[in-house]
């Protein structure tokens, strides 16, 4: 007789890869939120983390026009993530511009059809 398990038995099973997906989308989220909490309005809305690797911190822009203004605060950006992350092996940011899928865009209460 087969056992029904919940998605969250699923997921968070050791050594399913689904653990690894969910602890890492889990950090970039983290660091996403301390990336927003830093940049004031309304920059803050156009800027995520894409990725860490090694050394180096990946920020998303949605456009060239927020790419542009968020790339000269790449000092501060950097200073203020490994502090809060406790990720001191980092030691630079790229930058890459991917606008966001109208499907990832929030919708208020206003814009649902």
């Amino acid at each position: 007789m087969s056992t029904i398990k919940s998605v969250n038995q699923i997921i968070n099973k050791p050594g399913s890869g689904l653990d690894t997906i969910v602890t890492r989308t889990t950090q970039l989220r983290h660091l996403t939120q301390l990336l927003q909490q830093l940049l004031d309005t309304p920059i803050n809305q156009h800027v995520y983390v894409a990725n860490v690797r090694d050394t180096t911190l990946v920020i998303g822009t949605d456009s060239a026009v927020w790419h542009a203004r968020v790339k000269y605060l790449a000092p501060m950006i950097l200073e203020h993530i490994k502090q809060k992350s406790g990720l001191d092996k980092l030691s630079r940011i790229e930058f890459r511009v991917q606008p966001f899928s109208a499907n990832f865009q929030s919708k208020t209460p206003n814009s649902l059809e």
